[in-house]
């Protein structure tokens, strides 16, 4: 996950991570690969999703529970298609 943040606060949050190091109840969690495959595909799926549900909100002024399912579908399944 740093490895994907904003470069110009990446010292900062390579600190954070050593400080989450030391934290009893964190210590032990673990990530599987299929969790990690997932995130990494949902990282590579947020400016999409972003802006399906910014142009939406921007029409219409409210963006619905529906709505923001439908942004999802064409962003998530459509795009695998392709």
């Amino acid at each position: 996950m740093v490895a994907s943040a904003d470069m110009s606060h990446i010292n900062k949050f390579l600190d954070r991570v050593e400080e989450l190091n030391d934290e009893p109840y964190l210590r032990e969690v673990r990530m599987t690969f299929e969790e990690f495959k997932n995130f990494a595909e949902l990282r590579q799926r947020l400016r999409p999703l972003s802006m399906a549900i910014f142009s939406h909100g921007k029409v219409t002024g409210q963006l619905t529970k529906p709505d923001f399912q439908r942004a999802a579908y064409q962003v998530f399944f459509l795009s695998l298609d392709s």
